[in-house]
């Protein structure tokens, strides 16, 4: 961006040419330890059994078709005799939740693309979601992904990764302590681990001034970051100037 105020340039060029990729060994990684993924093995299986007999209890006969577990709920896959209605399944939420003890209960029936149904239950322990699992994955290195950014696991613990040049325009808004801070270091740090600072430039605001200071040295900034009201208008100003030249030039 011409505009755009910048850092000195011969410092900004010394930086670009000195960049590389951050090692993957800054984040840490714990993995689960084989006693605890065995025990967590044990309750989902147990657990599929309670389902079991919860349904034979109320003559609905099943079959298991598979048990998909992410960081807070594990879904446990179920097919019904050809003829019988779902509205067999959906009755029985109440006594689902009854009988497991878990007052997070979800029946998708069916499962939306398949002949099976789920029941969603929310796990006794939360998982943790590891950042550098993620980067390692076939996912973030799909070249197909433009932008691609690292939002965590879907609900079956597949890694939940997206193409942001596709989302138009994003908007993150929770209540406190939800992980808005979280999400946004996410998908700045999904773009250091895949972008130079001559393919891509940051442009970051932060009226708080606590939560972008630790990248205030980072060769990707077009510009200082914002940190009063009368830089962030002055930044957003140019910023629009700049998508009206580029709308200008398509």
């Amino acid at each position: 961006m011409q505009e755009l105020e910048t850092m000195e340039k011969s410092d900004m060029k010394e930086q670009e040419e000195e960049y590389k990729i951050p090692p993957f060994g800054l984040i840490n990684y714990e993995p689960i330890p084989e006693e605890v993924r065995a025990w967590r093995e044990e309750e989902v299986r147990k657990m599929q059994a309670v389902l079991m007999d919860t349904f034979e209890a109320f003559r609905v006969a099943v079959k298991p078709a598979g048990i998909e577990r992410s960081s807070d709920v594990t879904r446990y896959r179920f097919v019904l005799p050809v003829g019988k209605s779902m509205l067999n399944v959906t009755r029985l939420k109440n006594d689902i939740m009854a009988a497991t003890q878990n007052f997070r209960v979800n029946i998708l029936a069916p499962i939306p693309g398949t002949t099976s149904f789920g029941v969603e239950l929310e796990n006794i322990e939360r998982e943790d979601v590891n950042f550098r699992e993620l980067l390692l994955s076939s996912d973030f290195a799909n070249p197909l992904l433009r932008l691609p950014v690292i939002l965590g696991k879907d609900v079956v613990g597949k890694p939940f990764i997206v193409d942001m040049t596709e989302m138009g325009h994003l908007l993150i808004g929770s209540t406190i302590g939800m992980g808005k801070s979280v999400c946004i270091n996410d998908i700045l740090l999904s773009f250091l681990y895949k972008f130079s600072p001559t393919e891509l430039k940051f442009i970051l605001l932060d009226l708080k001034n606590i939560e972008m200071d630790v990248y205030k040295t980072l060769p990707h900034l077009g510009m200082p970051i914002a940190k009063d009201p009368s830089s962030a208008v002055r930044c957003l100003k140019l910023i629009a100037r700049e998508m009206e030249h580029r709308y200008d030039n398509v």
